[in-house]
């Protein structure tokens, strides 16, 4: 009698302890960056489409060919092209088979990269606050070249979030470095209706090539176009263009990046 009512007592804990819990659902993120301070801060809309084992995060997904950035002061105005489409940028994590698949447009070409998910050293602290009525727990961990703060919760025993983080014992619903120059918040929660949104970008959407050569590639074209800006800005004064009531400005610093390092540079 006393070990059929133990037995009861643990399956109504159990039970207990499921509800609220979600496997699998939908997150809207606010992803924003300042990687220049000239330069305005810059935002997306992007969301989070995950399930137990595989989760597929996108952003910038745009028919527009220009983007719009006020500086905080609001004296100038940068017009950047965009490289975005109506496909985005999709990054996609399979944590059964620890593959992350990320499909980019940096500087109007087209990638497809496949690699490991990353292996964060995530470190607990005690620090907790409530995000869309769910509580989270703080952590920190180093990611190419940042130091990031995560706020995850264990309601939601999913263990991905917004880009290519992973690793904690729940999903991560804000994360920032800490700089205060990369952050993504969550800003609504809601269940997964469809299934097939978790996608895997499609080889025909851009040219498959290694991580580590999609690092290096980047930063080629980055340091081609900073050669051709400062060209270009040699020619005027201060490097600001004016066209009628407002004033363009292209950057001579050299920009910098979400990943400053990549692990496979640093072996020997």
């Amino acid at each position: 009698m006393t070990k059929k009512i133990a037995v009861t007592f643990i399956m109504l804990l159990s039970i207990k302890m499921a509800i609220g819990q979600i496997n699998s659902g939908e997150i809207d993120y606010l992803f924003t960056y300042q990687l220049d301070p000239s330069f305005g801060l810059v935002e997306f809309d992007a969301k989070l489409f995950f399930d137990t084992n595989e989760s597929t995060f996108i952003y910038d997904q745009s028919d527009s060919s220009t983007q719009i950035i006020k500086s905080e002061d609001g004296g100038k105005i940068e017009i950047i092209q965009s490289t975005a489409d109506k496909i985005g940028r999709v990054y996609y994590k399979n944590l059964k088979e620890d593959k992350l698949v990320f499909r980019n447009t940096p500087f109007k070409a087209y990638y497809l990269v496949e690699e490991a998910i990353p292996n964060i050293d995530w470190k607990l602290t005690t620090q907790k606050k409530i995000i869309l009525g769910y509580e989270c727990q703080q952590a920190t961990g180093h990611f190419r070249g940042r130091m990031y703060h995560a706020w995850f919760t264990t309601k939601i025993p999913v263990s991905t979030g917004p880009y290519k983080f992973t690793g904690l014992p729940g999903l991560i619903l804000e994360i920032y470095d800490e700089e205060k120059e990369v952050s993504f918040i969550a800003k609504g929660i809601r269940n997964l209706s469809d299934k097939s949104k978790i996608i895997i970008p499609s080889s025909h959407t851009g040219e498959k090539i290694s991580s580590l050569e999609y690092f290096k590639r980047v930063r080629d074209i980055a340091g081609e176009m900073q050669r051709e800006n400062q060209k270009f800005l040699s020619k005027f004064e201060r490097g600001t263009v004016m066209l009628g009531a407002s004033s363009i400005t292209v950057s001579s610093k050299v920009e910098d990046y979400i990943e400053r390092t990549h692990e496979e540079m640093e072996k020997p």
